[in-house]
């Protein structure tokens, strides 16, 4: 194990001179491991031995804040007069590190209990929320989004990250679950009554039509323009980016995520695909198919370290070089805490 471990580390910091690697690495670092300043302290020494320097910390999720916000309640682990982003910005800044504020989009919730803290939007606005066409079976389930119809939930959004490029230096804005969450949602009634006044009516099977998908998935990319121009307007250079799902088709039929257009529109820097699969083969197959549709210094990797051994975890980072996806970004710092893979 120690042998694999330290075999990736070096391909995750190596540069070939004959290739000209000069790819980004980064790491997700989940909002639970910004409660305290110890804990904040801990993961900055920790990506300071991984040699990594690019940061994508979670500060917004499930409808709370990481930071101090007027618009959302923080999140009751963290003390009242403790600001984890800005903590974490003031310590990575000392060791070089750039911090992208990684945030939760359209999920919500997902507790099976109700949020505590009963300023929650989670209370104030369930006019917001999407609407599931099939309640599954399983009573475990519960994902709440906010639906990308809702214009008032969409300016919610919107400032909630003006809010964040206001108050913190970061160097990014990182958006995720910027998505439906299936093809079977998106229901929004507003969006129903607007998609049916445009085309003169609906029928039974209106949701198998191109149009619909079209109007769904341009709901989402009206917020994505919006934060770009948010984003290019600011007097200093920030980048943007979101998690993507890894096949761009599959993206757009079942998730509303048209993260290709993001990219020809240059609303983006760049997207990192959520390219979890367990085996090589999967995973390779997604590299391949985006390869033949972006130029792959636009596509970040991004690469699960939970669910599979290190033997494959090695292999994925050698095969999304050799595809020339040189940027990865690795998900998440949990791993190497609960792996013991530091030590």
């Amino acid at each position: 194990m120690v042998v694999l471990i330290t075999t990736i580390f070096f391909i995750i910091n190596q540069a070939s001179a004959i290739e000209k690697l000069t790819g980004q690495h980064g790491l997700w670092i989940v909002r639970h491991n910004l409660k305290t300043k110890a804990s904040v302290d801990k993961v900055i020494a920790d990506i300071v031995k991984l040699n990594i320097k690019h940061a994508y910390v979670q500060v917004r999720g499930r409808g709370y804040a990481y930071y101090n916000s007027a618009i959302e309640p923080k999140a009751p682990e963290i003390e009242p007069f403790f600001d984890p982003l800005q903590y974490f910005i003031e310590q990575a800044s000392q060791k070089n590190i750039q911090v992208y504020a990684w945030i939760n989009i359209y999920l919500l919730w997902t507790s099976p209990k109700d949020p505590s803290n009963q300023s929650h939007l989670f209370y104030k606005h369930p006019d917001w929320f999407d609407t599931i066409r099939q309640t599954p079976s399983d009573l475990s389930f519960r994902h709440i989004y906010l639906s990308p119809m809702c214009m008032k939930a969409n300016l919610y959004l919107l400032a909630i990250i003006e809010e964040i490029i206001d108050q913190y230096r970061i160097d990014g804005i990182h958006l995720d679950y910027i998505r439906y969450f299936n093809e079977l949602s998106g229901y929004h009634l507003a969006g129903i009554e607007e998609f049916s006044l445009k085309n003169g009516g609906i029928n039974s099977d209106f949701t198998k039509s191109e149009e619909w998908i079209e109007y769904k998935t341009q709901k989402i990319d009206d917020l994505v323009a919006d934060i770009s121009d948010l984003v290019k307007i600011q007097s200093r250079p920030l980048v943007l980016s979101a998690a993507v799902k890894p096949n761009p088709v599959q993206a757009y039929y079942e998730y509303g995520q048209n993260w290709k257009k993001w990219l020809d529109m240059g609303w983006m820097n760049y997207v990192v695909l959520m390219n979890y699969a367990e085996n090589v083969e999967n995973f390779t197959e997604n590299l391949s198919r985006v390869q033949k549709q972006c130029e792959p210094s636009k596509v970040y990797c991004g690469i699960g370290l939970w669910n599979k051994p290190l033997a494959i975890i090695q292999q994925q980072i050698d095969q999304s070089k050799a595809f020339g996806f040189y940027n990865l970004v690795l998900f998440s710092y949990d791993s190497f805490v609960e792996n013991n893979w530091l030590k």
